[in-house]
């Protein structure tokens, strides 16, 4: 999904750093009115679009400029693999729910979502 393969451009990498989130909420420290919420719910459901957002962003670091057709070129305008990461805000930010770390409610769930993830994508490529 990353490239178009009846394109004859090439695009350019831009100079961009893919995050995510496990979930957002903000009311503890907001009004209910002012709140924003993202990614609530039922905790299966929250591990899974978490998932599916790792997995895309995985994905677009390994696989997006390494294997389209025009790869040789597009390998000259990507970044080394020292400067591919993803950022995932944030690790225990407990108060608007975006931790990682094991919990009561997640159980281990996201840290084994990004080592099944990753492992999948290595396993499987591009």
């Amino acid at each position: 999904w990353c490239t178009d393969s009846s394109s004859s451009t090439i695009e350019k990498r831009l100079p961009d750093i893919a995050g995510i989130i496990s979930s957002f909420d903000n009311t503890p420290r907001r009004n209910v009115k002012e709140a924003n919420l993202y990614s609530t719910g039922d905790p299966d459901e929250v591990v899974e679009r978490f998932r599916k957002s790792l997995h895309a962003a995985i994905y677009y670091e390994s696989c997006c400029f390494s294997t389209a057709p025009d790869a040789e070129i597009r390998k000259k305008k990507s970044r080394k693999d020292d400067d591919r990461f993803i950022i995932i805000n944030a690790m225990n930010e407990w108060a608007e729910g975006m931790i990682l770390e094991p919990s009561t409610t997640y159980g281990r769930h996201f840290l084994e979502v990004i080592q099944e993830t990753k492992r999948s994508i290595q396993e499987q490529g591009c």
